[in-house]
């Protein structure tokens, strides 16, 4: 009985400690003002379709939007579009773009369902990884659904 009347004290001191930090965070958060200001951006160049939809931020700043038509890249003040071009290796594998990940060392990585790519930022240029069923180093699938890292920083 005695030990039952003291663990009952302690949920009432505890239960009385939760209430104050509670209402201390309450009282807190309702002090506090938010102010929203939404604005439309105007671009120069293409517009974005926004359909398939999927975006990351890089270590520049630039806002990157991968959709079903291609890949989007927000300057500020205008878009640049990025797209498969037959023939041309250093382009997008697909225009399709499933998922884009920045890793740990800034570099972008595009998704597409004909492969991944691997943005390089100074040519302006990509680097295609596809499905190769002739070479057994080449990565397995053909499309990408999703982009993640490692703790090894492996892709």
């Amino acid at each position: 009985m005695v030990r039952s009347k003291s663990i009952s004290n302690h949920r009432i001191v505890s239960l009385i400690i939760n209430i104050l930090i509670l209402g201390a965070i309450i009282h807190g958060v309702s002090a506090q003002s938010y102010s929203y200001e939404i604005q439309t951006i105007p671009l120069k160049g293409d517009f974005i379709n926004f359909s398939g939809i999927s975006f990351a931020q890089d270590r520049d700043g630039f806002m990157w939007f991968g959709s079903y038509d291609g890949l989007y890249r927000y300057q500020g003040t205008s878009v640049k579009v990025f797209r498969h071009v037959q023939n041309d290796e250093r382009s997008l594998s697909d225009n399709v773009i499933t998922d884009l990940f920045v890793d740990s060392e800034g570099v972008l990585w595009i998704g597409t369902e004909n492969g991944l790519n691997r943005f390089d930022k100074y040519t302006e240029s990509f680097k295609r990884y596809q499905h190769n069923p002739r070479d057994t180093t080449s990565i397995v699938l053909g499309g990408i659904n999703e982009i993640d890292e490692d703790s090894h920083s492996n892709i």
